[in-house]
């Protein structure tokens, strides 16, 4: 069941995403995000928990994928099947991960393999068109209580000036007794 579960969540939202964004679809996509050079602070829906990078820079010509260890470590465990990625312009994906045993919270900077090995991903999307990442009715995906909430960012930046960014991820919850299958993980690319 999980294996069939996990081809029918991949091949839907893979669908998904050729379709586009529809207008009014994402709060994120409305508010032009994957062009914008300023961050403005995405609405959090009632019950959503949303995860904010502090503002870094993206140096000229670089292309790097910056992880962000959060002090958010969770008291409980969470079921979602909607995650929402926010990211300004040179943005290419936003993935939420998270650690098992947390670390020391620190400012973003560019991914080691050592943290990479012991990180566990939970889902994200691409090219900051902040689309909602939706897992088909009654499949979810659930972090764990004690799980500390990592977003790795990747950024592309052409231009020959330093580019300062900053990245959120929201988390909607799911209704409880909504989801009747958990999915092990999404990417939408």
């Amino acid at each position: 069941m999980l294996r069939t579960t996990r081809f029918i969540s991949v091949t839907l939202l893979a669908l998904a995403a050729c379709s586009g964004p529809r207008p009014g679809a994402d709060a994120g996509h409305d508010a032009g995000y994957a062009q914008s050079r300023v961050y403005v602070r995405p609405p959090v829906p009632d019950g959503a928990l949303l995860v904010e990078t502090p503002e870094f820079t993206v140096a000229p010509g670089q292309e790097a994928r910056y992880c962000y260890a959060t002090p958010i470590i969770l008291d409980r465990d969470i079921t979602t099947r909607e995650l929402h990625s926010y990211q300004l312009q040179g943005g290419h994906h936003l993935v939420l991960f998270y650690f098992e045993r947390p670390v020391e919270s620190a400012a973003p900077h560019e991914c080691t393999e050592q943290e990479m090995t012991n990180l566990r991903f939970i889902g994200g999307g691409e090219e900051s068109l902040a689309q909602a990442l939706r897992l088909p009715e009654g499949v979810g995906l659930k972090l764990p209580r004690g799980a500390q909430l990592v977003l790795q960012s990747h950024y592309v930046n052409t231009e020959a000036r330093p580019r300062r960014v900053r990245d959120a991820l929201g988390i909607t919850p799911a209704r409880p007794g909504a989801l009747r299958a958990l999915a092990a993980d999404i990417a939408i690319n």
